[in-house]
């Protein structure tokens, strides 16, 4: 993971990353797009170990719940601007 990730990552985490108030959402794809342009990967534990950081009081269950919940969006929106770019 770039340093431009983890940086995007923490932001996201820190804040509301449940929500999906416009905000919250421009993070996750300020996420996406720093995956994209740098052509990284985030893993589970990438984002468990950041949630122990920015949201230590998560129980583990919801943390492993966020995180399925989340990787799939995450790869669903890399798939959507990967189709995306060459087109526009």
């Amino acid at each position: 993971m770039t340093q431009e990730v983890k940086e995007k990552l923490r932001t996201w985490l820190s804040m509301f990353p449940q929500s999906t108030h416009p905000l919250d959402s421009r993070r996750l794809y300020d996420l996406v797009i720093a995956l994209c342009d740098t052509d990284s990967a985030i893993y589970d534990e990438d984002i468990r170990e950041m949630l122990k950081e920015c949201k230590p009081d998560w129980n583990e269950a919801y943390v492993e719940d966020f995180i399925k919940e989340k990787q799939l969006l995450i790869s669903d929106l890399r798939a959507f601007l990967d189709y995306y770019r060459p087109h526009h």
